[in-house]
């Protein structure tokens, strides 16, 4: 029996939260899969079109895309059809004018029945988007609805390291004279995404958190490396938040540092 422990049970709330947490991954991965698929098509016959872009998975461009699949089509559409769509999806950093002299440029010069092919498998690829696009906004409005039910800490969580997690404790070697300290790869996947997109955001935001950045810069330690850094900072300052009960102050960082 030593080889076993006692399981408690967990939240239902946080059961169907890394589930959904799941779901909302295997969406995103499966959006990027065939977006790819879309531009690879986009590429053998219409690569002006995909200019206009940097998502091709988005709304305003399937419709885009449904309303103009060819050059041919938009050499004959009239400013008014693309006006419309991105008036709908109020898309201002270009007008259908600048669009459509996108569209009308020389079109690339393929072989029969390239350009027939092409468009065949862009309207299933389309289909698809769409479908992944609404389950995408369902996913999201179920995990804001979830988190905002999680009251209180999670229950069986105590005896776990935050850090080690998150991944930004490192993993250290010794033997001898030789010490080697390498990043922490056994932690919690989505954890260890979720707080190295918070640590880039803080650097870029966050006075302190870039003056730390800059600081383990200096000193000639690699971006991922110095981003760690930041993340344990932050993880520290949550922490102590929680504890105290308090929000975020950014000012009481920089009182601090002025009288030292």
């Amino acid at each position: 029996m030593r080889a076993f422990r006692k399981l408690s049970s967990v939240d239902p709330t946080i059961v169907e939260l890394r589930e959904w947490s799941r779901i909302d991954e295997e969406l995103k991965a499966e959006h990027v899969r065939l977006t790819n698929r879309l531009k690879h098509q986009l590429w053998r016959y219409y690569p002006q079109i995909y200019e206009l872009a940097n998502d091709v998975g988005a709304g305003w461009f399937l419709d885009l895309l449904e309303a103009l699949p060819t050059p041919e089509k938009a050499a004959q559409t009239r400013e008014k059809t693309v006006a419309r769509i991105l008036k709908q999806y109020r898309i201002r950093r270009f007008d259908a004018a600048h669009v459509l002299g996108e569209l009308r440029k020389p079109a690339l010069t393929v072989a029969p029945g390239t350009v027939e092919a092409a468009t065949a498998g862009i309207r299933i690829l389309i289909a698809r988007l769409r479908l992944i696009n609404s389950q995408l906004v369902d996913a999201e409005q179920q995990l804001d609805r979830l988190c905002k039910k999680i009251v209180g800490p999670v229950a069986g969580e105590e005896g776990e390291s935050l850090r080690a997690l998150c991944g930004t404790a490192p993993v250290t070697k010794r033997s001898g004279k030789s010490c080697l300290v390498s990043r922490r790869r056994a932690c919690n996947r989505r954890l260890r995404n979720a707080v190295h997109y918070w640590a880039h955001n803080a650097v870029q935001h966050d006075a302190t958190s870039r003056a730390k950045y800059e600081a383990l810069r200096a000193k000639g330690h690699g971006h991922a490396r110095a981003l760690r850094s930041v993340a344990d900072r932050l993880l520290n300052v949550v922490c102590a938040m929680l504890r105290s009960g308090t929000s975020f102050d950014s000012s009481l960082a920089s009182k601090k540092q002025a009288g030292a």
